[in-house]
């Protein structure tokens, strides 16, 4: 697992392999109102069982990090002033 976070971008790698055992990498990134994930382009992605629980660790973090970047974004409307 890989985490990038710059400015308002966070982002996350996590190991998988193609359905011919090639090592590829899923993308999961954040935006304000969504968890993405992309897999390899037309691909399916395959974990293993290790794989599996390293993209569960992840989306987990993501989930985290968003109500994290939503909770700021909510004090930050209530600390405006009208």
């Amino acid at each position: 697992m890989k985490r990038l976070a710059s400015g308002d971008v966070v982002q996350w790698w996590a190991d998988c392999a193609d359905v011919f055992g090639r090592d590829r990498t899923m993308w999961i990134g954040l935006t304000p109102t969504s968890i993405l994930m992309a897999v390899p382009p037309g691909e399916v992605a395959v974990l293993s069982a290790e794989q599996a629980s390293e993209l569960a660790k992840v989306l987990t973090l993501a989930v985290a990090a968003w109500n994290l970047m939503d909770m700021a974004a909510a004090r930050s409307r209530r600390e405006r002033p009208l």
